[in-house]
């Protein structure tokens, strides 16, 4: 039966199609000229609507009447069909009638499902019916609560009376009846905030309490005496269907809000919308839904902990990614004004719900990441705009050209007027216009050669209005001041051109003032002219000096500063690397003469000192590698193929730590003097910023993947691949650099990482255990290999294993961890043991195959278990071993237990008259019936044929021991012991033959039986004495008890005799070495006891 679930849902699916049925019909076309059959079979379906009757009027009509029963599916189908051209036209035609059956079945059924959501859409107040519905009826009307009532009152009739027996198929109406009911409140509560549910959900509620009611009653009531659907937990129910509303509507936040339009990024119109979407909901819940919940589901707190947990967790999810600092402003912005302001505290929310009580949008942690983003992007911005402001003010030095170019001014007017009128309103010579001199400046190979002076000397010198009037004092007036506009402006120009032409600075022809040296990159003589200028002014014994002088140098260092921090900026340029070593040697005599002036009183240093620029270097540096860091190459192609968007930026930021580390030691190393220890600086900088962005993502919610990866990038990448580079491996003391991690973080992924290790092992054995049960349950014959029965248990269970093992060795490095796992072998060899042992009691046809099959396993786990390379604790080692050895001997038991119970009546013979007066054919039929249920075993693997071999090798020498000690037999004379024990010599020989011959390697059993034989056949006392102590030296297992009832089958040995025999037995054991390899006589049980 299929699910009613599973059910409920095609139907719905079927709902969607009927809404294309109008479509359907109206597009079947057809040709009223053609024969009725060739209608049918050429066009089927293709009719085409009478012109006075057309089917979306019907349809039209179907979806306005306010009695939609007034017009049935059939009624629709008469009217339609028979409107039809080409079937109204050809009405005793069979074919034709066949057609409009068909037509007329396939409308009326789609239509009979049309409206499955009516009570949805119609969800009007329930009105009082005219007679009492049942629960269909109440549930089509969306009286729930009614409904409800019926199911409880079925349920207390069926499962409170005192009748014992109930009907089966009445409580399975009865539960179904329950899932339906269930599945309508789904969908009421689903439908919350539809104003047209209003009444329906008031309904709903209703049930629900008493739905939580009933439940409360039947807790009390044992577990085994319950309807099956108790508890129903619908309150559960609700609320989870609440969250799920809740992330829907907020996943699915309106994208048509006018505002978010205007907004500049995705990110802040996703905010944006979010933000509207939780006040205009929580409005709603508050306007209508508040009157229809009772008090005690409090829903205006309810509604707003579940937007406010919503909205914080996907603010959570934004604040963590790579924002923009715009976003970054943003996000704040919603967070301490727009949402407690204008959404939490709005007129009609305020008094319905306590905002204390939310909590923050965000955590701690990220609002102190986004607040620091934030502060940083305003320094920045502050300085980037007094950096602007000059480079503005160069820009304006190009438009020099125009201005000189568009001053025009007339010769025949007095220089007086000129100056007075026309102002700067010069022309320039036809024969030397400014733009070719500017265009020769810039195009210049030399532009040291060209200074502002020369060229203001031609350009001024030629321009028509100056040159025509050498001699007048107003035109010199006039034309000393544009020669100082242009020079200061000039002077500005190309700011950054040392970044562009950064090449190796070339030694001047000339000697070059501090502008010009900075020009040319050559920042340590810049620096060396500003010592000398202010040793010049501050070492002067006068005491006053010249303020202007003072400001001036002042300048001149903060330029220089300047120029050194965009130098330092551009490290990593190959371009850079002669202006980066004449940048450090300035830096380092600033650090000298910062310490020189440490030694003056603060008030006569000069205000620029210190002028740390030592320092001013580390802080760029960190700045740099963060923003590396920051922006690490997305172009990684090996991050491309990685799954989780945690992984790339980890493979990416691991890449760039490589990538630029290799860089410093192949290029910045050869910079930098060596007490900077660049290598090892920026070996740390690298590892604090990767440090850094991965105790982020360890401390948010990660998956097990991740993890993993994670503590990969720990345990193996970082430290293997990329601190021990060759090339970075001499240069770096990697010891020094500290964990990743903080050891917190790191265990708390290593437990992550365990538990799952843990149960995904745990999870494993069981399925891997539970399929090959199965198997024996089945009584599937295993396969053979190489002619021997083979099961692959083992085979799968064992990589499974020592994989989870190895993997928790490299990432945890804890032993400890690894014997947890193995603890887990053992409980899972016990449950295998357990089920062997319920096999075998099923007696089933091809349980001699399985246990062959399953000693192949057996064997399989002991090699493992006994490998000193796997990390068992030893508890763990002699506990999986003590099983396994239990495991065999069951299907030893087993096998050899059918072997005895055949070779039972011939064992019965031995050492009896029938034995001594025939002893050939009784061991000859013995060894007979050994040969062939030895043959049985040749479908075992050899190693295990070998070793059942030999234990049954060693249970047939017991039995014939344990026969022989039962003293049936009476040998009174010395011709008869004599005989016996060439008997027993006999019997040894015959019987280890056979085994020798099977494959079987204990030889030390051919030896007992001829060893008993000499004390039978030795008569004198003293031999006798001697040979016994021999016997017990060789078998210390041997007890008084054997000895007594071997020497008892000689009735001719006096009682003085065997007291002495028995004396000097007890006083040479304590003298003998009791440690043997083996042991035989202990399973040789004497039931009697012999004094």
């Amino acid at each position: 039966m299929m699910p009613f679930s599973k059910a409920r849902k095609e139907d719905l699916e079927e709902n969607k199609k009927s809404e294309q049925i109008c479509e359907e019909i109206i597009g079947i076309e057809g040709t009223a000229d053609e024969e009725p059959k060739e209608q049918c079979q050429k066009q089927k379906h293709k009719l085409k609507m009478a012109k006075n009757m057309k089917m979306t009027s019907l349809i039209k009509h179907r979806k306005n009447s306010k009695s939609e029963a007034a017009l049935t599916p059939e009624t629709l189908l008469e009217v339609d069909l028979d409107t039809i051209e080409g079937i109204a036209d050809s009405p005793g035609d069979p074919q034709v009638k066949c057609q409009k059956q068909k037509i007329r079945i396939k409308i009326s059924e789609k239509i009979k499902i049309l409206d499955f959501k009516k009570w949805q859409k119609n969800s009007k107040s329930p009105g009082t019916p005219s007679v009492e519905l049942d629960f269909n009826g109440n549930l089509e009307q969306n009286r729930l609560a009614e409904a409800q009532q019926q199911l409880v009152k079925a349920e207390e009739r069926l499962f409170v009376s005192k009748e014992g027996a109930r009907a089966e198929d009445e409580e399975d109406k009865l539960h179904m009846d329950y899932e339906i009911f269930v599945l309508h409140l789904r969908l009421a509560i689903n439908d919350s905030f539809s104003e047209d549910n209003q009444e329906t959900l008031k309904s709903a509620l209703t049930s629900i309490l008493k739905e939580e009611a009933q439940d409360r009653r039947w807790m009390e009531v044992a577990v085994d005496q319950r309807p099956v659907w108790r508890p129903t937990r619908c309150r559960q129910i609700h609320d989870t269907l609440l969250q799920t509303t809740v992330e829907e509507r907020m996943k699915n936040a309106d994208e048509q809000e006018n505002k978010a339009d205007m907004l500049s990024t995705s990110l802040k119109r996703e905010v944006f919308r979010m933000g509207k979407q939780v006040q205009k909901d929580l409005l709603t819940v508050v306007r209508n839904l508040r009157e229809r919940y009772p008090p005690d589901f409090d829903i205006c707190r309810t509604y707003a902990q579940l937007y406010h947990k919503a909205f914080s967790t996907r603010l959570q999810e934004l604040a963590r990614s790579k924002i923009s600092s715009e976003d970054c402003f943003y996000i704040l912005s919603w967070i301490v004004e727009y949402y407690p302001r204008d959404v939490l505290k709005h007129k009609e929310l305020e008094e319905h719900i306590n905002s204390s009580s939310l909590g923050p949008l965000l955590p701690e942690e990220d609002f102190k990441r986004l607040e620091e983003q934030y502060f940083s992007y305003k320094e920045v911005i502050q300085y980037t705009t007094d950096i602007i402001k000059d480079l503005e003010e160069n820009k304006k030095s190009e438009q020099i050209c125009e201005e000189i170019i568009g001053i025009e001014g007339t010769a025949d007017e007095e220089p007086k007027e000129q100056c007075q009128k026309q102002k700067h309103k010069l022309k320039m010579a036809k024969n030397m216009k400014m733009k070719s001199l500017i265009k020769h400046r810039k195009n210049s190979k030399s532009e040291a050669a060209l200074t502002p002076e020369t060229l203001l000397e031609v350009d001024l010198d030629t321009i028509e209005g100056i040159a025509d009037s050498p001699g007048d004092p107003q035109v010199k007036c006039q034309k000393q001041k544009i020669r100082i506009k242009i020079s200061e402006k000039i002077k500005q120009l190309d700011f950054k051109k040392w970044q562009k032409n950064s090449k190796s600075p070339e030694t001047p022809t000339v000697e070059l003032d501090f502008n010009g040296n900075l020009e040319q990159n050559r920042l340590a003589e810049a620096q060396q002219q500003l010592l000398e200028a202010e040793e010049c002014l501050f070492s002067s014994k006068e005491v006053t000096r010249a303020e202007d002088e003072e400001d001036k140098l002042h300048t001149d260092y903060e330029i220089f500063i300047l120029r050194l921090r965009l130098v330092i900026h551009d490290s990593f340029s190959e371009d850079n690397q002669e202006t980066l070593k004449s940048a450090l040697t300035s830096i380092l005599k600033e650090e000298a003469q910062d310490r020189r002036w440490a030694e003056v009183a603060v008030d006569q240093r000069p205000i620029w000192r210190p002028a740390r620029c030592r320092k001013i270097h580390d802080t760029l540096l960190q700045n740099i590698v963060e923003q590396r860091m920051k922006n690490a190459d997305e172009q990684e192609n090996k991050a491309d193929n990685l799954s989780t968007s945690l992984k790339k930026e980890v493979c990416r930021m691991g890449k760039q730590v490589q990538k630029d580390l290799l860089r410093v030691v192949r290029n910045l190393r050869e910079c930098y003097p060596p007490d900077f220890d660049i290598c090892q600086t920026y070996a740390q900088l690298y590892h604090q910023a990767f440090s850094t962005r991965l105790q982020e993502l360890a401390r948010s919610n990660i998956s097990l993947e991740e993890c993993l990866y994670i503590l990969s990038w720990i345990v193996d990448y970082y430290p293997k691949d990329v601190l021990k580079h060759k090339e970075l491996e001499e240069h770096i003391n990697n010891s020094s650099l500290g964990p990743l991690l903080p050891e917190e973080d790191l265990k708390r992924l290593e437990k992550q990482y365990f538990s799952y290790k843990e149960n995904e092992l745990r999870k494993w054995l069981s399925n891997a255990f539970e399929k090959e049960v199965k198997k024996w349950s089945d009584d599937i014959e295993p396969e053979l290999m190489d002619g021997y029965y083979f099961s692959n248990f083992a085979v799968d269970v064992l990589p499974l294993v020592d994989g989870a093992v190895k993997d928790v060795n490299t990432l945890l490095s804890c032993e400890c961890k690894a014997w947890s796992l193995l603890n887990q072998l053992d409980s899972f060899l016990l449950s295998y043991k357990t089920s062997l042992e319920e096999l075998i009691k099923r007696k089933q046809e091809n349980i001699p195959k399985t246990l062959s099959a399953n000693l192949v396993n057996i064997y399989q786990f002991r090699d493992y278990v006994q490998k000193p390379e796997h990390p068992f604790s030893e508890d763990t080692r002699t506990a999986c071993l003590s099983t396994l050895a239990d495991l065999k001997k069951i299907c030893y038991k087993y096998f050899l237990g059918l072997i005895h119970t055949e070779l039972k009546p011939l064992y019965h013979n031995l050492w009896t008259q029938v034995w001594f007066a025939g002893h050939c054919e009784v061991v000859e039929e013995l060894v007979k019936a050994l040969e062939n249920n030895i043959d049985n075993f040749k479908e075992l693997k050899p190693v295990c044929r070998e070793e059942l071999l030999a234990e049954l090798h060693e249970e047939v020498m017991v039995e014939y021991v344990r026969r022989m000690m039962k003293r049936k037999l009476k040998l009174k004379d010395k011709e008869q012991q004599e005989a016996a024990a060439e008997f027993i010599c006999h019997d040894s020989n015959t019987i280890c033959s056979v085994f020798a011959k099977v494959g079987s390697r204990e030889e030390w059993l051919g030896q007992i039986l001829p060893k008993l034989s000499e004390i039978l056949r030795l008569q004198d006392p003293g031999s006798l004495q001697l040979e016994i102590v021999t016997l017990a030296r060789d078998y210390p297992d041997i007890s008084k008890q054997h000895v007594l009832a071997l020497l008892n089958l000689k009735t001719n040995l006096s009682s003085s005799d065997l007291r002495r025999i028995k004396v000097c037995l007890s006083e040479n054991r304590g003298t003998l070495d009791t440690e043997s390899p083996t042991s035989f006589f202990s399973k040789v049980l004497v039931k009697r006891k012999i004094i």
